[in-house]
């Protein structure tokens, strides 16, 4: 087993270790600050793209392409199955939380709301960022965490299982801002993605998915925040 290049090391130094950090504390940051929710926004597409340039950039020194991480059609059928059965699911969860949020007490929905913090847009420009922080997401972080970062502990470890696991861990420990039951939930995701990936040999579906299940939960959380937003403005009037 062959020692890391020194620049392919450090950028897993990055992803795994600085990466996390430096989320954690700028996302702490920005929800104390005058808008919350365009500064994590901000912060998202900054971040993750630079993290994804800078990987093509590594990539390109080795001779290694985006599509020898998985970024392509892989196996047509079982490719284009995925994302139909995906696009289904994206619509079938928007449909459940609609009606699961529904039925929350206003107390409960405030707490909801309140734990989601800078992730829910509530104005027009919001939602419009929301769209761009739901696409970079699925393409980027799927990029890195499931093509990248698979690549990386397969060769490390000559197993793929454990490179499915790792990286589901790095994946959870990525979105430390999120609490512990955060990283838990995203670690599970992680592992649930992998499946697509591993039959499709391709990120393309779970690309998709990752995107609209971001971009679903966010707009469906904006619009039970707008009763919410009201009656906290009425309240305030008084």
């Amino acid at each position: 087993m062959s020692q890391p290049p020194s620049d392919v090391l450090a950028f897993a130094a990055v992803l795994l270790i600085g990466y996390p950090v430096a989320d954690y504390f700028v996302v702490e940051k920005v929800k104390r600050s005058a808008q919350p929710r365009k500064g994590f926004y901000a912060w998202v597409l900054g971040s993750e793209w630079l993290l994804t340039i800078a990987l093509i950039g590594l990539l390109s020194r080795h001779g290694v392409t985006l599509s020898d991480l998985g970024e392509a059609i892989g196996r047509p059928i079982v490719t284009v199955t995925f994302i139909v059965a995906g696009v289904i699911l994206v619509a079938v969860l928007a449909t459940y939380n609609r009606k699961q949020i529904a039925q929350l007490s206003p107390e409960r929905l405030s707490k909801v709301l309140l734990r989601a913090g800078p992730l829910v847009p509530r104005s027009g420009v919001e939602r419009g960022l929301l769209v761009l922080v739901a696409l970079t997401a699925g393409f980027c972080e799927e990029v890195l965490y499931r093509g990248w970062l698979w690549r990386f502990f397969g060769d490390l470890t000559g197993k793929v299982w454990i490179a499915v696991v790792l990286s589901a861990i790095a994946f959870g420990l990525g979105h430390a801002y999120q609490g512990r039951a955060g990283i838990i939930s995203t670690g599970i995701v992680g592992l649930l993605f992998s499946v697509p990936v591993l039959l499709t040999k391709s990120l393309v579906p779970v690309q998709i998915m990752h995107a609209g299940f971001d971009l679903v939960n966010g707009l469906v959380l904006s619009k039970a925040a707008e009763p919410v937003a009201v009656a906290r403005a009425q309240q305030s009037s008084y």
